[in-house]
């Protein structure tokens, strides 16, 4: 079902950039930006990146972060 968002406790323990971006309702960019700059926790894996879910929970009790990644 396109859009989605799965409640908290089935949020898989380790999300995509674009799992990420669709659950907070930012854009992939904004979230691969946090992460380039190293404002949010990931590891890369060859070209692509991989997130905790309690990484991902954080940024929605720490909004500034999301507002960094679009200032600068």
């Amino acid at each position: 079902m396109e859009g989605f968002i799965l409640p908290v406790d089935q949020l898989p323990g380790v999300v995509t950039a674009n799992e990420a971006a669709k659950y907070l309702r930012v854009s992939k960019a904004t979230i691969l930006r946090l992460a380039n700059k190293g404002l949010i926790l990931g590891v890369r894996i060859g070209r692509q990146w991989r997130f905790s879910r309690k990484t991902i929970l954080s940024l929605l009790s720490n909004p500034e972060l999301l507002q960094k990644s679009v200032k600068s």
